[in-house]
């Protein structure tokens, strides 16, 4: 079990399900499988353990952003409108990917995000893949506010990416 939260915490982007499989499969046969644990409850245990390790929730636009937990260069934009703060979120081949895109596709959630902000805004593009088209999510974008100025502010961003 011991080996499962090591695991967990040294490698953040692999699921926690993953590190379970493997740390198990490495065990090989050596305990009877009646008496290991549930795959499903240490998965559960090792991400409570990683939640520790995680930064605090804002809860003002005044925060720094931790990015331990981000891919590498995920983190493209961070915006300010008046007192607002939008962040932008994204890979270099998701942004290659919506600088060929012909259209873009725009949407927003709201119950995702708990405050200060207040949208998951993304931006969606269609993809070919294995001979099929899909519209696939591309970038991300963390917004405190919801008005006009923001959306255009974070669109011109783009230019600058």
């Amino acid at each position: 079990m011991f080996q499962v939260f090591r695991q967990a915490s040294r490698n953040v982007f692999k699921s926690a399900g993953a590190v379970v499989e493997d740390v198990l499969s490495q065990e090989g046969a050596v305990a009877a499988d009646a008496s290991r644990p549930n795959p499903d409850h240490l998965a559960r245990a090792a991400n409570r353990r990683r939640m520790k390790l995680r930064p605090a929730e804002p809860t003002d636009v005044n925060f720094a952003v931790e990015t331990d937990f981000l891919p590498p260069n995920f983190v493209q934009q961070d915006i300010r409108v008046d007192e607002q703060r939008h962040l932008v979120f994204a890979t270099t081949a998701q942004l290659e990917a919506l600088s060929r895109a012909k259209t873009w596709y725009l949407d927003g959630t709201f119950k995702v995000v708990r405050k200060p902000f207040v949208q998951l805004f993304s931006i969606h593009a269609f993809l070919k893949a294995g001979g099929a088209w899909k519209q696939v999510p591309l970038a991300f974008v963390l917004m405190t506010r919801r008005k006009a100025k923001d959306y255009k502010q974070v669109l011109q961003s783009y230019r600058g990416i």
